[in-house]
């Protein structure tokens, strides 16, 4: 799957002689931001050799399987768009001060209802 998060988090091997670590995250990260790029330019990306490089046959080979997917069709970025709750709310939870069938709550029944729910399970034995 190709998707922004999944280029960002791209990794290759070093080898003595390779790619400039540098360039190639400032390309993936383009790419990243531009899944709109034509594939021949991402087939054809090139970088500087460095000592102590990201593996060219690795990178060569990772931007042709990104190239091959662009090619077969628009590629859409996983957005969330209502970002995960740690854990769901009831409805008396989703309107402070008011209880199932719509009644006031005092806020001293509120703070009573919270600590119950904070309140940690003694299992005897």
């Amino acid at each position: 799957m190709v998707d922004p998060a999944s280029i960002r988090n791209a990794s290759f091997t070093l080898t003595p002689t390779g790619y400039n670590p540098e360039e190639v995250d400032r390309y993936l990260g383009e790419l990243a931001d531009d899944l709109g790029a034509d594939p021949g330019d991402v087939r054809n990306a090139s970088f500087s050799l460095t000592p102590t490089g990201y593996n060219p046959e690795e990178v060569d080979e990772y931007l042709s399987q990104v190239a091959d997917t662009l090619a077969a069709g628009p590629v859409t970025a996983a957005v969330e768009e209502h970002p995960a709750q740690p854990f769901a709310t009831t409805p008396a939870e989703d309107a402070p001060g008011q209880a199932l069938g719509g009644q006031e709550q005092s806020e001293e029944q509120e703070q009573s209802q919270l600590v119950q729910k904070q309140r940690p399970l003694l299992l005897l034995s």
